[in-house]
């Protein structure tokens, strides 16, 4: 099945996608202070970025992206399409669906693709910008990707502004490069909640926004509350919070300059 025929597909699984709505076009993340960052929730219809702080957590930016992924698919009942490319599905596996039904992700609502060239990655994310409306495509390649510069991410923003649909790059080993995305986000692994006696309580991770259209940053521990469908946070990590320019060359360039793991 090519890309034109899985996106035909999707339509088809979720006919009553809502279409691109006129005003308003955010969703909360349910933490005051994040929301209040990214200038009322993230911004659906554009382009927005995760990175690991580390490879060893590339697991923790996943359950975030897939985080957000998820508060878009309910608010706006549209399908998610995760395009993959197949080295990163080797390493890190196949998505699960019951472990996607518990954490409050509906794996009916997904199809995923795996590529084998990058190129042909970012060519089914094109497509899946212009199809998909209101759902959700969550793009991971593997490495560097190279070949997504900054001419290939204007054409992904571009595609999400137009159709509404909402992008999410996944990245767990590339640095940070100029790009439109309107939020990017840097996450490490954080110690879990403790659960019950001896079982595990909800996953948490730390999310630094090292952008908004805002101009906001800030870092958060947070977690995922898969009853509610929704983060949740009662930890700020101090750092200062510094106010740089939403769309500036020094804004997008510098940002990969003095990665350092914090907690």
């Amino acid at each position: 099945m090519d890309v034109a025929d899985t996106i035909a597909a999707l339509r088809r699984l979720v006919p009553e996608t809502v279409p691109w709505p006129d005003g308003a076009a955010s969703v909360a993340l349910g933490v005051e202070a994040v929301d209040a960052a990214l200038g009322g929730g993230l911004r659906t219809g554009a382009l927005h970025e995760v990175y690991a702080a580390e490879p060893m957590d590339a697991g923790a930016a996943s359950g975030f992206a897939l985080g957000l992924a998820t508060l878009v698919m309910r608010a706006r009942r549209g399908p998610l399409l995760w395009l993959r490319q197949t080295m990163a599905e080797r390493e890190f596996g196949t998505p699960y669906a019951p472990g996607l039904a518990e954490a409050g992700c509906d794996p009916r609502r997904l199809v995923g693709v795996a590529a084998r060239r990058t190129e042909d990655l970012l060519d089914a994310a094109l497509q899946g910008a212009r199809g998909l409306g209101g759902g959700v495509v969550l793009v991971e390649p593997w490495g560097a990707a190279r070949e997504l510069d900054l001419t290939a991410s204007r054409r992904l923003a571009l595609a999400a502004e137009q159709s509404g649909a909402t992008l999410v790059g996944l990245f767990a080993g590339r640095t940070p490069c100029p790009s439109p995305a309107l939020s990017r986000w840097r996450v490490a692994a954080a110690p879990a909640t403790a659960g019950p006696r001896w079982l595990m309580g909800r996953p948490r991770v730390e999310a630094e926004l090292i952008r908004s259209r805002t101009g906001r940053t800030g870092a958060w521990v947070v977690e995922w509350d898969s009853d509610a469908c929704a983060f949740r946070s009662d930890t700020a990590v101090s750092r200062p919070q510094i106010a740089v320019p939403a769309d500036g060359p020094a804004a997008a360039g510098n940002e990969g300059a003095g990665w350092r793991r914090t907690g």
